[in-house]
């Protein structure tokens, strides 16, 4: 497989696992049923991290959506803690300083980048880590 096919490959399953989490959202608002979907986008991440800026842009793109998940964000944030994402999400609040429901959702976004993040817990994967 070629770099760009395996781009490709790598963004199309980006997106996949984005519309199965977001699919799963819909239907229930419980972290417990959307946590194995937050998992896989996470492992995605994880295990190509030659693809980093590739998903990064997938991340950036997601972000400006209208159906952006605040809990992708949160939960594969908080381990990957990628700076690009960060500067995205301010950049965001700035463009839409006047907003205060999307101003709160990407608050919530940044507060994973702290060192101690007080909604961890709701998370079984970040409940039973360590800090």
């Amino acid at each position: 497989m070629e770099t760009g096919e395996m781009k490709d490959a790598t963004s199309l399953r980006f997106w996949e696992l984005v519309k199965l989490a977001q699919e799963v959202w819909d239907k229930t608002y419980s972290t417990e049923e959307i946590e194995p979907y937050l998992l896989d986008i996470l492992r995605l991440a994880r295990e190509h991290p030659h693809e980093r800026n590739n998903l990064a842009n997938c991340f950036i793109k997601l972000l400006k959506e209208p159906r952006a998940t605040v809990e992708i964000f949160q939960f594969c944030m908080r381990e990957l803690r990628w700076l690009e994402i960060k500067r995205a999400v301010e950049e965001q609040m700035w463009q839409n300083a006047g907003n205060l429901r999307f101003l709160d959702a990407m608050q919530q976004i940044l507060d994973v980048y702290s060192e101690e993040w007080l909604d961890a817990d709701i998370y079984g994967y970040y409940r039973d880590k360590p800090p």
